[in-house]
C-alpha cells in the first residue's frame, strides 16, 4: 500500500510538472502568433502603403521626382559636409582638451612639488629657530648664573663690611668708655692722676687708622663687585657679537638657502652695569656715635637685584 501511495504522489507531480510544462509551451505558442499576426498586419500595411506611393508616383510627372531627388541629394551633401566639419571641430575640440588636462597635470604635479619642498623648508626652519631658543635659552640661564653668583659676591662682602663695621663701632664705644673714665679720673685727681699727651694721640691715631682701614676695605669691595659685574657683561656681549656673526654668515648646510625667510631677532637685553653706593665714614661720625643704618643697605641690595633681573 506504501509503494502504491508513493508511486500515485510522484507520478501525480509528474503530471503537475507536465501540465505546468505544457502550459507554459502554450503561452509561447499563443505569444509567437501573436508576434507572427502582428507581423503579418503590419507586411499588409506595408504592401497597401506601397501601392498608395505607386499610384501616386504614377500620376505625377518624372521631372518633378528628378527635381526633388536633386534637392535631397544637395541637402544630403551639404549634411555630410557640415559632419565632417564638425568631426574636425570635435578632433580639435579632442585636441586642445588633451592639451589642457596635460599642462593642468604638469602644474598640479610642480604644485606638490612646491608644497613638499615648502614643508621640508619649514620644518628646517623650525629646527633651526628651535635650536637657536635652545641655545639662547642656555645662555640667559649661565648669564642669569652669573649674575646670581655677582649677587651672592656681593652680599657676602656686604654682610662682611657690616659685621666689621659693627665690630668696629663696638670698639670705638669701649675706648669712648675708657676715656670718660680717664676724664673723670683726671677731674677727680688732676695732680696725682694725669693722664699724658702721648697716650691720647696714640689713641687717636689708632681711632683714625682703624676708620682709614675699615674705608679702604669697603672701596675694595665694592670696585670687585663693579669689576665681576662689568666682566660679566663684556662677556655676554661678546657672545652676542659671534651670534650675530654666525647669522650673518650664509648657511652652506641648508639645501634650500634660495627661500628668502625672515628669521624674527630677539630683543637684546642691554645689561648696564650697577655700582653700588658708596658708604661715606666720616670720623667724627664715628666719634659722635652716628653710622649708615642696615635698612639703607638692604634697600641698595633689593634695588639691585631687581635691576639685574630685569
Amino acid at each position: 500500500m506504501n509503494l502504491s501511495l508513493d508511486t500515485i504522489l510522484t507520478n501525480a507531480r509528474e503530471l503537475v510538472s507536465r501540465l505546468r510544462r505544457d502550459d507554459a509551451t502554450a503561452d509561447t505558442a499563443v505569444s509567437q502568433a501573436q508576434y507572427v499576426q502582428e507581423r503579418i498586419l503590419s507586411m499588409k500595411q506595408y504592401g497597401d502603403d506601397l501601392a498608395e506611393l505607386n499610384d501616386i508616383s504614377s500620376h505625377r510627372p518624372k521631372i518633378d521626382i528628378l527635381y526633388n531627388i536633386q534637392k535631397e541629394n544637395r541637402l544630403i551633401k551639404q549634411l555630410q559636409k557640415e559632419n565632417e566639419e564638425l568631426k574636425q571641430l570635435v578632433t580639435e575640440h579632442r585636441s586642445v582638451l588633451e592639451k589642457i588636462m596635460y599642462k593642468y597635470r604638469q602644474h598640479v604635479q610642480q604644485l606638490k612639488l612646491m608644497e613638499e619642498k615648502e614643508k621640508i623648508a619649514v620644518q628646517l626652519f623650525n629646527a633651526g629657530l628651535a635650536q637657536e631658543i635652545q641655545e639662547k635659552a642656555s645662555k640667559i640661564q649661565e648669564m642669569a648664573l652669573i649674575m646670581q653668583r655677582a649677587i651672592d659676591i656681593d652680599d657676602t662682602n656686604n654682610a662682611a663690611q657690616e659685621e666689621r663695621i659693627s665690630a668696629l663701632l663696638l670698639e670705638n664705644r669701649g675706648l669712648k668708655e675708657i676715656l670718660a673714665v680717664h676724664e673723670n679720673m683726671h677731674k677727680n685727681k688732676p695732680i696725682s692722676t694725669t693722664i699724658p699727651e702721648s697716650n691720647i694721640k696714640h689713641n687717636t691715631d689708632s681711632a683714625l687708622s682703624w676708620t682709614q682701614n675699615i674705608i679702604a676695605l669697603t672701596i675694595g669691595a665694592i670696585l670687585l663687585s663693579a669689576i665681576v659685574t662689568f666682566l660679566a657683561v663684556l662677556l655676554w656681549r661678546s657672545r652676542q657679537r659671534r651670534l650675530l656673526k654666525t647669522k650673518c654668515e650664509p648657511s652652506e648646510s641648508t639645501p634650500f638657502s634660495s627661500v628668502n625667510i625672515e628669521t624674527p631677532r630677539p630683543k637684546e637685553i642691554v645689561l648696564y652695569p650697577i655700582v653700588p653706593k658708596l658708604i661715606q665714614f666720616n670720623p667724627p661720625d664715628i666719634n659722635e656715635n652716628t653710622y649708615v643704618s642696615a635698612s639703607t643697605i638692604n634697600t641698595t641690595k633689593k634695588h639691585r637685584k631687581k635691576n639685574l633681573l630685569q
